[in-house]
C-alpha cells in the first residue's frame, strides 16, 4: 500500500481541479480526512467526484500518479476514467 505522504502529495495535486467541483462540506471533508492521517480516504472522495468529462480536464499524469496509489478494488471501479484519459492523451 502507497505510504501516507505520496497519497497526501496526490490529493494535493488533484486539490485544484477538483475543490471547484465540490460543495464546501465536501471539501471540508476532504480536508478532515488529511488532518486526521486519513489520505486515501480524500483520495477516494476526490475520484468519486470524477465524471469522465472532469477526468479529461486533469492532467494525465497528475491523474495517473494519483490513481496508482488507489488499492485495487479501486482501480477497478475508477479504470474507465483511465482509459478514456489514455485514448485522449494517444
Amino acid at each position: 500500500m502507497a505510504e501516507d505522504q505520496q497519497i497526501t502529495k496526490a490529493v494535493l495535486a488533484l486539490r485544484p481541479y477538483l475543490n471547484p467541483l465540490l460543495d464546501g462540506e465536501d471539501m471540508q471533508a476532504c480536508d478532515d480526512a488529511l488532518m486526521a492521517g486519513e489520505p486515501m480516504e480524500a483520495l477516494g472522495w476526490y475520484f468519486d467526484t470524477l465524471t469522465d468529462q472532469t477526468a479529461h480536464d486533469i492532467p494525465y499524469n497528475v491523474l495517473l500518479d494519483a490513481f496508482a496509489l488507489l488499492d485495487d478494488e479501486n482501480k477497478e471501479l475508477y479504470r474507465h476514467l483511465m482509459r478514456q484519459q489514455q485514448e485522449i492523451a494517444a
